[in-house]
């Protein structure tokens, strides 16, 4: 029987893979069969729901094939997004919707540029309504608020609503408003398939920069967000359009944003990504968004990437085999730039990187050198570097507990108010609970602080070793 190398033969396609290409079939051929239903454009017109060159118009539509279509819409295409949006606004059966959105739907995604037919409907306001109330948006939003709504209806509606803002003027408009006000309300009501059908439109919306500031900073989008961009979603195609956001989010220049995706911590959501992910794109979409990071040199993200431990990180994704080489490409940057950052950092630098992560690893910073020459620094603005270290004795993380065990233990030897202030702050305390830690590891380092607190001469009971890591 013939061999094959190890590795050449890749992996195997995982239940994500396959639900992923199953949901886009699915998809896929409801929309055939929506699109060859036959509509009654005469009983329509009987209805006085349409004219008789309404439905004359629709009729020669259906007739024509993909070619004569985009050329008849070259000539007439105002007219046609007009009367898409009639029958949308006139009709309300649901295979007369399903039919008309699928058909403005599967129109924009094959040429946006015929977006600007149906924008130029917001100037038609409707007689006696107010100024928000266009032939375009309105039409749309009637459709989400409508009772027993479909999840193919409301993907659909969204999508169309997300693709004519991306290719609107980069300026925050009325529909743009109301287009992420719903959103930003609905998205905690929806789960599966019908989240990330949502998901989807908002990072089509999302590509008109105008909108990014707005829903960041009006709608609080980053923590709406964040939740579905996080290493415990197990959800592979919901975490990569979260990630896909976040990466959209990531080219503004506003200042306001980018502050914002600081105090949301996205470099640490990264990283704890990248520890875990094995698809290649929500690799490849997370390093796309550290990369555009890197533009905001004053922002600190590259001392956070560093503290995040991002050079290890890179370091076994380096020796993964991917089968898009551009994400080693990525992968070698981001490396560079860490590596780099730790040569031009200080030690206290590095370690107040480290502890702004809210995770401690055994890293050069953590030993007696580096506590007997910069304990001083953790005096400094009200011991606010003290606190934060205390404050990680609440951590879920065992390693985070023993490194920041070892540390306050080192603080109170080397600091000669360290035990009173140790005391001061609960640190005592809560070393003490944790001598009785499930984790042997994390007791044993509680112990050893423990005893450099309580002990006047500890290098002397120490000696022999006792006080080793």
């Amino acid at each position: 029987m013939a061999t094959t190398a190890k590795g050449t033969l890749g992996r195997r396609p995982s239940k994500a893979d396959l639900a992923e290409v199953e949901d886009l079939k699915a998809d896929e051929t409801y929309a055939e069969a929506v699109l060859s239903t036959k509509l009654p454009w005469d009983s329509y017109v009987e209805g006085k729901l349409l004219s008789p060159s309404d439905a004359g118009m629709m009729k020669d539509y259906e007739e024509l094939s993909p070619e004569d279509r985009k050329a008849t819409l070259a000539e007439r295409g105002s007219d046609y997004a007009a009367l898409f949006m009639k029958v949308l606004r006139q009709i309300h059966e649901k295979d007369a919707v399903q039919y008309m959105l699928t058909l403005v739907d599967q129109l924009l995604e094959t040429d946006p540029s015929r977006a600007h037919d149906f924008l130029a409907l917001r100037e038609q306001k409707k007689q006696g309504k107010d100024d928000k109330d266009d032939a375009l948006f309105s039409p749309l939003m009637s459709i989400l608020t409508r009772i027993n709504l479909s999840s193919y209806i409301m993907a659909k509606t969204t999508h169309i609503m997300a693709m004519l803002i991306a290719q609107d003027e980069p300026v925050v408009s009325d529909s743009m408003d109301q287009y992420l006000h719903w959103i930003v309300r609905h998205l905690s009501q929806f789960k599966g398939r019908e989240l990330y059908q949502v998901l989807a439109s908002l990072k089509v919306a999302l590509r008109n920069p105008a909108a990014i500031p707005l829903f960041v900073m009006d709608f609080h989008g980053l923590e709406i967000i964040a939740p579905y961009f996080d290493a415990k979603n197990s959800n592979t195609q919901l975490l990569y359009v979260a990630g896909f956001i976040y990466w959209l989010i990531s080219f503004s220049r506003d200042e306001q944003v980018i502050a914002e995706l600081k105090r949301q911590e996205v470099v640490r959501h990264c990283a704890e990504i990248l520890k875990t992910a094995t698809r290649d794109k929500v690799v490849r979409i997370v390093f796309a968004t550290l990369k555009n990071l890197l533009a905001h040199e004053n922002a600190g993200f590259v001392e956070e990437m560093v503290g995040n431990g991002l050079v290890k990180v890179c370091s076994i994704l380096s020796s993964r085999r991917w089968k898009d080489s551009d994400i080693l490409v990525s992968i070698q940057a981001i490396a560079e730039v860490c590596q780099a950052a730790t040569e031009r950092l200080s030690s206290v630098e590095m370690y107040v990187a480290e502890l702004s992560s809210g995770e401690l690893s055994w890293t050069p910073v953590h030993e007696e050198k580096f506590w007997r020459e910069n304990y001083a620094k953790f005096e400094d603005g009200n011991y606010a570097l003290l606190k934060k270290v205390i404050g990680l004795l609440g951590s879920i993380d065992d390693t985070t507990l023993e490194v920041a065990c070892y540390d306050l233990g080192e603080f109170a030897r080397f600091c000669p108010d360290g035990k009173q202030l140790l005391t001061k702050f609960n640190g005592k305390a809560k070393l003490l609970s944790h001598m009785q830690h499930k984790n042997p590891k994390v007791a044993k380092s509680a112990l050893l602080a423990v005893q450099k607190i309580m002990v006047q001469n500890w290098e002397f009971l120490s000696k022999g070793g006792a006080a080793s890591k």
